[in-house]
């Protein structure tokens, strides 16, 4: 979207709240002047704060000031489910921790190899990369714990 545009939608905008130029401009920061020449299109709004506040004083959606789709807001980042579920899968990490000192010990150093490259993945912003390690972490050495023992029942006749 053009300077121009975006400033006759913020003048027909302030002019149905019955704002003046001179309280629209104090309620976002910036001179009456200013807002002058954006909404007729001389100067365009160059911080996206500015943006956001006058979209949020004139009740506008920030999508009407900037002429493009907000992404939606169903998306959602689809590791956290699997996330969840990794968290869910046992009841208790401690009695697993404490029987695992048996026969199928948990690998502590593998462990956290493995924690460390997430949080290192973390700290770097590759959080896609995070959401797919994070589950298998989670449930990984327990989960190794968990079958070995599942496996070993099922030998014995008990399950």
């Amino acid at each position: 979207m053009d300077a121009a545009m975006r400033g006759q939608i913020i003048r027909r905008a302030r002019r149905r709240r019955g704002l003046s130029q001179a309280a629209l401009a104090g309620l976002v920061g910036r001179s009456e002047s200013w807002l002058s020449q954006v909404e007729r299109g001389k100067r365009d709004i160059d911080a996206h704060s500015v943006l956001t506040r006058m979209a949020h004083v004139l009740r506008l959606d920030i999508t009407d000031l900037t002429g493009t789709e907000a992404p939606d807001s169903e998306v959602r980042y689809t590791a956290a489910r699997e996330i969840e579920r990794a968290m869910m899968r046992y009841t208790s990490l401690e009695t697993i921790v404490e029987e695992s000192r048996g026969e199928h010990p948990i690998d502590v150093a593998r462990l956290r190899a493995e924690a460390d490259h997430t949080y290192a993945a973390y700290q770097a912003t590759r959080y896609n990369e995070v959401g797919r390690w994070l589950p298998l972490v989670i449930w990984g050495n327990v989960g190794r714990y968990l079958l070995a023992e599942s496996n070993a029942t099922m030998r014995l006749g008990w399950a």
